[in-house]
């Protein structure tokens, strides 16, 4: 920060650390047989689920809601194999579970964020970094449980990872988003922080692309 202060044109923000998700992309790779992978059932989630449902629900509407019958906030359990439930999309206890999931990754990009802000520098500096999923993308709240939702707080920008020839109306929701994020700007403001065509390495394309993107509000970008 005292370094900012004595070189204020030298320093143009802050991204978070990338791509806060839950799945570990090559697990399938070593468990064969089309098995999926699910996290986090590590004892120190699990109990952060049980106090996270317990300021949302008593354990009667908690039990009612999942269709579960657990007797104790200690003996709430996150849904597994053998209860048949899980990877059951419409499932009550299984959504439950994943919106805890989605909130916890939520959770942890926000908190990056606040101590960036904490040490004074501005929400105009600080960009999340989370994968550009589109709306009802499976993989994006089941498995990884990053929807774009977790790109947003009240400590930053949106900033988001992208690959490949996007269409311009999935830049346009962006700004769409940037101008929807509680801060009040009237102009977008939101960031890529790891972008390039994948394979179609025209200049033509990239051009073209640069344009769109700068079009409906990108502030940064890191090809």
């Amino acid at each position: 920060y005292d370094w900012w202060q004595d070189n204020p044109d030298l320093l143009v923000g802050f991204s978070t650390d990338s791509e806060i998700h839950l799945n570990y992309h090559t697990f399938e790779k070593t468990n064969e047989g089309g098995y999926k992978s699910y996290f986090d059932y590590n004892p120190g989630t699990l109990q952060q689920y049980r106090e996270w449902a317990q300021a949302n629900w008593t354990l009667e509407d908690f039990n009612k809601r999942c269709g579960t019958n657990f007797d104790s906030w200690p003996k709430v359990d996150a849904p597994r194999n053998k209860d048949g439930v899980v990877g059951q999309k419409g499932n009550a206890w299984w959504e439950t579970w994943t919106d805890f999931r989605v909130w916890h990754i939520k959770e942890a990009a926000r908190r990056q964020c606040k101590w960036i802000s904490d040490s004074g520098f501005p929400r105009g500096m600080i960009w999340d970094h989370q994968i550009l999923s589109e709306p009802g993308d499976n993989s994006a709240r089941y498995q990884r449980c990053d929807p774009l939702e977790t790109a947003i707080n009240e400590y930053c920008k949106v900033g988001v990872t992208r690959y490949g020839w996007i269409s311009p109306q999935i830049w346009h929701s962006l700004g769409e988003l940037a101008l929807n994020d509680g801060s009040g700007d009237e102009i977008p403001s939101w960031g890529i922080f790891e972008w390039n065509l994948w394979t179609q390495h025209e200049y033509w394309a990239y051009r073209e692309m640069l344009n769109c993107i700068y079009q409906y509000g990108v502030h940064v970008i890191c090809p």
